[in-house]
């Protein structure tokens, strides 16, 4: 209705012989007089109650504002009630334009209205022309307060004695009811949770004591049927020293604590995954060192078998921790591995093999792929991962054996049916979803399933990162990951990737191969803030045959280029650095090396290199930790884009 409670009562009130003028016509409403007066305060329009001859009962804080606490008769000396005030007929009945002549009003212009109450009494209700009409027409402040309180929105609630006296419509909907007889003389405590009846006690006795209102405050309320709702209950007392009741508003608030825990959730993600991702590139760098050092040993210990060994242990347990900090940065969105347009179904039919290796006998794989369904943009080794990540928790929740179900298909996103996809934007998407018929989640588990180490298996079984992978890969691509589960059910795991418009390539042949000797002579400029790291990739290059110049950073770089002026073959520079990014200063160095080949190398490149102007065809992403050979490699590739560019 628009009316709400005020910041502060009038002066003028309703006294014991008028009171009976704004009581509800039926018997067992007399207490719902005290919730007129609270609506009659709230209204947006300034408005007094007046008796049959006219008399001045109750006028509502607007009209105090506007004119002074005036009379009708002051504010508004043409105004004639014609009939009186206590005519018959329900209609309300316009009275004409009129020039208030009192107060903050005066001059201004007010069309005028009377609304009957009953045979004693009516409301005269003023209006400011040319001011927007505050509240809905149909359910507009005009009619007798019955009306008024069973035409609000959100529901009110009269008790005494601790059991239900009245409930308007909005309440009885609200709590599950078909009538208000259903809950005429019910405990009050039906509609509440019982962990919320001693607070619910405790603010009626305070009412009950100090004839104070209560401000609102979130309660847990039951319905009819048991579901649980929350709602924003505020109250307070009427009649209180005669025979106290006690009015309650409520409001539904569960639409909204839902969106708000979404978005709390969705932050929370993101704290976390900025933290991971951080963790990662420093221990990216530590994890390079290692790797390649091992390898310097195993090559030199060849003579030494026992000690070669011990250094290929050292690896191994490095590339285990390289892969744990991979996932890491699949979760937090840093890891930019290159895209290329995939038929999904191509995908799952190339993994299916691995698939069944994985779960072992007990566990049946069944696939269902679509037919037609549209290519997507993805990395070919994240849609693996993602089926991987999800085959193996399905695994762990079947140790009896069980079934695991694979389906592609497609699915469009519209304004029809986004409530039940709120967290993607409408269009073509294509669906993988993973189901088991395995142990289930509770809602408990289920709300911690994407955080990163999360995680219920026992200790040493699990590393709590194979959802939080997938969640990260899924959200970074723009798509979702919904989780349906029921303990002693399953869980179905639905993936949303957006769909590409574009063509799956044929397969074709790599041409890609080893490169000259001759060329190993060039002059590669190595740019790296961590001392251990370049030291590093320096030895790698020379081993090469490069010819290297290092650099601790990029201002370093552009300093040693404009004193120089060398001839460059390549430059190889991390992604995040101090003072300026390896992005800008492959910007910087276009203008005198266009043709420059370029290899960027970073534990956690944060989409740098997505907002910078530097061409992805001619940028070659190098992820740390990386071997020689894996810098070998992206070398060659850098050298084939910038040629195939022409620079």
């Amino acid at each position: 209705m628009g009316c709400r409670a005020p910041g502060r009562r009038p002066d003028v009130v309703i006294d014991e012989e008028t009171r009976p003028l704004v009581r509800a016509p039926h018997a067992g409403d007399a207490y719902v007089s005290r919730a007129f007066e609270w609506l009659l305060d709230g209204c947006p329009l300034p408005a007094m109650l007046v008796r049959a001859d006219g008399t001045a009962v109750r006028a509502n804080p607007r009209w105090l504002a506007a004119f002074d606490a005036g009379g009708w008769r002051g504010c508004f000396p043409t105004l004639a009630l014609e009939g009186g005030a206590g005519a018959d007929d329900d209609a309300p009945r316009a009275l004409g334009e009129h020039v208030a002549a009192l107060g903050a009003a005066t001059g201004r212009r007010y069309a005028c209205e009377l609304v009957p109450v009953d045979g004693a009494a009516a409301l005269l209700v003023a209006r400011g022309t040319g001011e927007a009409l505050e509240v809905d027409q149909d359910a507009r402040f005009d009619a007798r307060f019955r009306e008024l309180i069973e035409q609000f929105p959100a529901a009110i609630i009269v008790h005494r004695n601790g059991r239900f006296l009245y409930a308007n419509p909005a309440a009885v909907r609200y709590l599950g009811y078909s009538s208000p007889a259903e809950l005429d003389g019910l405990p009050i405590t039906t509609a509440v949770h019982p962990n919320e009846v001693a607070e619910i006690q405790s603010r009626v006795a305070f009412m009950a004591r100090t004839g104070l209102p209560v401000p609102e405050r979130e309660t847990r309320l039951v319905r009819r049927d048991g579901t649980e709702v929350l709602a924003e209950l505020g109250a307070f007392v009427i009649d209180r020293e005669r025979n106290p009741a006690f009015v309650v508003i409520a409001r539904d608030i569960t639409a909204r604590k839902q969106l708000e825990e979404q978005v709390r959730h969705g932050r929370r993600m993101e704290a976390i995954g900025r933290l991971a991702g951080g963790i990662a590139h420093d221990f990216n760098n530590h994890l390079a060192v290692i790797l390649n050092y091992a390898e310097f040993l195993v090559e030199a210990l060849v003579s030494d078998p026992q000690n070669q060994r011990d250094a290929r242990e050292i690896r191994h347990a490095a590339q285990r921790a390289a892969a744990l900090t991979q996932q890491l940065l699949m979760f937090s969105r840093g890891d930019l591995s290159e895209t290329e347009t995939l038929d999904v179904n191509v995908v799952v039919e190339g993994m299916l093999e691995f698939l069944r290796r994985t779960l072992g006998a007990d566990v049946e794989l069944v696939t269902t792929v679509g037919r037609g369904i549209p290519s997507i943009r993805a990395a070919r080794q994240h849609i693996e991962q993602i089926l991987v990540n999800l085959a193996v928790n399905a695994r762990d929740a079947t140790p009896s054996g069980g079934e695991l179900r694979v389906e592609t298909g497609a699915i469009v996103v519209s304004e029809v049916n986004q409530l039940l996809h709120p967290n993607v934007a409408p269009g073509r998407y294509v669906l993988i979803e993973v189901a088991d018929n395995g142990r289930g989640m509770s809602p408990e588990v289920a709300s911690r399933a994407f955080e990163p180490f999360f995680t219920t298996k026992p200790d040493g079984k699990g590393t709590g990162l194979g959802l939080s992978t997938v969640y990260g890969i899924v959200t970074h691509a723009g798509g979702d990951v919904e989780v349906e589960t029921e303990l002693g059910r399953g869980t179905t795991v639905r993936i949303l990737w957006p769909a590409s418009e574009a063509v799956v390539p044929a397969a074709s042949r790599s041409d890609a191969g080893t490169a000259e000797e001759g060329r190993r002579t060039e002059t590669v400029l190595l740019v790296e803030d961590d001392a251990a790291v370049r030291a590093l990739v320096a030895r790698m290059l020379s081993r090469e045959g490069f010819r290297v110049i290092e650099a601790i950073d990029a201002v370093e770089a552009l300093n040693m280029v404009d004193d120089d002026q060398p001839e460059l073959d390549l430059l190889v520079t991390d992604v995040i650095m101090p003072r300026m990014t390896g992005p800008e200063l492959a910007i910087a160095l276009q203008a005198s090396y266009p043709e420059l080949p370029m290899v960027f190398m970073s534990g956690y490149a944060d989409d740098v290199l997505e907002h910078h102007d530097v061409q992805s065809a001619a940028v070659t992403f190098l992820p740390k930790p990386f071997s020689a050979r894996e810098l070998r490699d992206k070398i060659e590739v850098a050298r084939s884009r910038a040629a195939a560019r022409g620079f």
